[in-house]
């Protein structure tokens, strides 16, 4: 069994994700940030066991981070096990898949993701912003759905910003 180890040090000067290789310790996948050099003030990570794309079985992880720029990053991570002959230490850059918008007015400060609850429902995220807001996405993997990129519902008037 080939384990990832998924380090992330929430910050306000972090704009980098990487994963790394618990047997090596060398990267193994670069996240493209769009909003660099805007800081990834949170992260929620979601692995998905049963999704109709994987033909292979193999479970996918969605990785979504916050953002200054009141976005919300959303990478998918489906990688094979690699062959215990590979030795090679290159490293996987990921694009993002796809950006969530228009749930906040200032920076993202909090992800939460809530699992499927049935066979029928989808995964949701609520995200907590600097804003005062609070905001719940939809989780699906289809980039080309427009409504997909823009929150459910929002919950405005907090007095002060969500935080964890």
């Amino acid at each position: 069994i080939y384990i990832y180890i998924y380090i992330y040090i929430p910050s306000t000067e972090c704009s980098l994700l990487k994963t790394f290789a618990t047997q090596t310790g060398e990267a193994t996948h670069t996240f493209v940030n769009p909003t660099k050099p805007s800081p990834l003030p949170c992260l929620a990570i979601h692995l998905e066991h049963n999704t109709t794309n994987a033909s292979d079985g193999q479970p996918t992880l969605h990785i979504y981070a916050g953002t200054w720029t009141h976005t919300i990053v959303h990478w998918i991570l489906r990688a094979p096990e690699p062959s215990p002959s590979s030795t090679s230490s290159s490293t996987t850059t990921i694009k993002p898949h796809r950006i969530l918008t228009s749930g906040h007015h200032d920076f993202v400060k909090a992800l939460v993701v809530i699992p499927r609850l049935s066979t029928t429902s989808p995964p949701l995220l609520v995200s907590g912003g600097a804003d005062g807001n609070l905001s719940l996405w939809h989780l699906t993997t289809d980039a080309a759905d427009a409504s997909a990129n823009r929150a459910l519902a929002t919950l405005d008037g907090h007095a002060r910003e969500c935080q964890r």
